[in-house]
Parts: C-alpha cells; sequence; structure tokens
C-alpha cells in the first residue's frame, strides 16, 4: 500500500521509518523505499509473505475482487476514502 500511494503516504511512511523502524536515515530521498524495504524484510523474516501470489492469488481474481466491492457499494475506502475499488484493483496488481 506504501508503495501504490507514495504521494498521499509520503510523511507518514517517513514518520514510521524514524519511529518504529529507528532508520536514522529518515530524511535521506531514498527513505520512502527503505522503509517499505525494511517492512517487507521484517514481515517475511516472521515467516509471513508480502505478496498476494505467495497466497495463491493470481491475476485472475482481481477483476472478482473489484467486481465485488463495487457489488457491495464499497466504493471510497482507506483513511481518506480516496481509494476506489478500480484503484485498489490496481493496488492488488502490484502486490501479486
Amino acid at each position: 500500500m506504501l508503495d501504490a500511494r507514495r504521494a498521499q503516504k509520503a510523511a507518514k511512511a517517513a514518520a514510521y521509518g524514524a519511529r518504529v523502524l529507528a532508520s536514522a536515515r529518515a530524511a535521506r530521498p531514498n527513505a520512502f523505499q527503505q522503509t517499505i524495504d525494511k517492512t517487507v524484510e521484517f514481515f517475511e523474516s516472521l515467516g509471513i509473505p508480502t505478496r498476494l501470489s505467495a497466497y495463491g492469488a493470481g491475476e485472475e481474481v482481481i477483476p472478482r475482487v473489484v467486481a465485488n466491492l463495487k457489488a457491495n457499494r464499497r466504493l471510497r475506502m482507506g483513511e481518506k476514502l480516496d481509494i476506489t475499488p478500480d484503484e485498489a484493483g490496481k493496488i492488488l496488481t502490484r502486490a501479486l
């Protein structure tokens, strides 16, 4: 999610990187990517996959997820209600 929403999450990712991950490099230009990389590394070190494909999900499920979101009137999601079902589909595609 952080990677897909870079522009919207830049400040939050910097704070997370500095506080939670104790990244002394939080102010550097590549700090955003380092925060993502360290988060993935942490979950993977616990044996928790971070890619949907690791759970057996492929591209074929994304249209169904998007359709279900629309059918269940989940038209505005996220903390700022700025993620549409179609945007969710793009985020899921990036997570394969």
